[in-house]
């Protein structure tokens, strides 16, 4: 999982102004919007190194724009799509060795988050959420 996770950081860089982070955004002053990589439990009851023998893995994520805004957020995972589908389903994600088919599963939701503010002001941060799945060959 962690070659994957790493190849889609790599192929997101330069997307967003504030960069793409896995699972949190550490930086102490965030720049908005960034990107969120969060991988998804596809199977709770087996671990992942169980389902194929031969290495394959299939992984399911969500990628999360965090902006100021609706449209900051928005524009963050346009962007994001674009790098990795380049606006069609499927696109190939490029690892050391390994080959990555990536597919664009769906726009999941939009919103303000009243938990994490903007630094320095009272307005949520809002993000877009969509999801994908990385079929790892």
């Amino acid at each position: 999982m962690i070659p994957v996770l790493e190849a889609l950081k790599a192929a997101l860089a330069g997307v967003a102004v504030g960069g793409v982070h896995l699972l949190q955004n550490n930086d102490a002053a965030p720049k908005l919007p960034y990107l969120l990589v969060e991988p998804v439990n596809m199977d709770p009851f087996f671990e992942a190194s169980l389902h194929a023998d031969d290495g394959a893995e299939v992984l399911r994520v969500r990628l999360k724009g965090v902006g100021a805004n609706p449209t900051s957020a928005l524009i963050a995972l346009r962007n994001a799509r674009t790098a990795l589908v380049g606006g069609k389903k499927y696109g190939t994600l490029t690892m050391d060795g390994r080959s990555a088919a990536v597919q664009y599963v769906r726009h999941e939701a939009d919103f303000g988050d009243p938990q994490t503010l903007i630094p320095g002001t009272t307005k949520p941060m809002c993000l877009s959420v969509d999801s994908y799945t990385v079929f790892d060959q």
